[in-house]
């Protein structure tokens, strides 16, 4: 996942020539993902990122990055150094329909609150993280 994550930053963030052949990278990787393990969520995934505006683009890729320098910074500087991080990565991705990433955020904000023993914090973000993966998974299974 790690090529598809790589392939969708470049539709992002390049120009149009080069979007076309991340892309086609990006559903080819996607693909084959499926096919391996008979899950097409990564299919879906590319196919959400490809209907997005520029700017939603713009905004995943701005939020993607920060909350990937927050999981460096967790290793290098700690839970609150990645909270900080993962906050702004927050506050970008809420521009964009994406409630993996959104869900995903919350989860480690609250799982740095739960490190530094923060526990009605960790709860306070964990409990709507949890409530964001369900709904996710529900409508990515048709369930209602």
């Amino acid at each position: 996942t790690a090529s598809l994550a790589w392939a969708l930053r470049r539709v992002a963030r390049d120009s149009a020539s080069a979007q076309d052949s991340a892309l086609a990278r990006a559903h080819a990787l996607a693909g084959a993902y499926a096919m391996a393990w008979q899950d097409s969520f990564l299919v879906r995934r590319v196919a959400l990122f490809e209907a997005w505006t520029p700017a939603q683009r713009s905004a995943w890729y701005g939020a993607d990055s920060l909350r990937r320098v927050g999981v460096e910074a967790y290793g290098a500087d700690g839970p609150a150094a990645a909270r900080r991080l993962w906050r702004r990565s927050l506050a970008r991705a809420r521009a964009i329909p994406d409630s993996a990433l959104l869900g995903g955020l919350s989860g480690n904000i609250g799982a740095a609150y739960l490190a530094d023993g923060a526990l009605d914090s960790a709860t306070a973000w964990l409990r709507p993280a949890a409530n964001i993966i369900a709904r996710a998974w529900f409508l990515m299974n048709d369930i209602t």
